[in-house]
């Protein structure tokens, strides 16, 4: 897979405020601030995603599910932190309270 194949997607806060953007192409995703810095990476596996900040240290993980349209997502302890739902292009991200943070957007 070349470079050009990597699908870009953009992040926003609950506002609708750019956050960010993350890059995903082979199995790796990389995350990256609004101001294009690089801040680490996830790869991906059976529907499991571990993330690591850009020292290499794990902060979490994510599951999807089969159907891929939720993901929970757990701290680097196990402690569940929250979920995204994802419907026709856009994810949004709630916290373990149901409360909504933000959103995807593929660019």
């Amino acid at each position: 897979m070349s470079a050009g194949d990597a699908t870009t997607t953009n992040q926003y806060d609950k506002k609708g405020n750019y956050t960010g953007y993350y890059k995903s192409s082979g199995g790796i995703t990389n995350y990256y601030d609004d101001t294009g810095k690089y801040t680490g990476y996830a790869p991906s596996s059976n529907g499991r995603m571990d993330y690591y900040d850009k020292k290499g240290r794990h902060t979490g993980y994510s599951y999807s599910k089969p159907d891929n349209t939720i993901t929970n997502f757990y701290d680097s302890n196990g402690k569940y932190t929250g979920y995204s739902s994802s419907d026709s292009g856009v994810t949004r991200y709630y916290n373990q309270k149901g409360k909504y943070k933000g959103y995807d957007s593929e660019r």
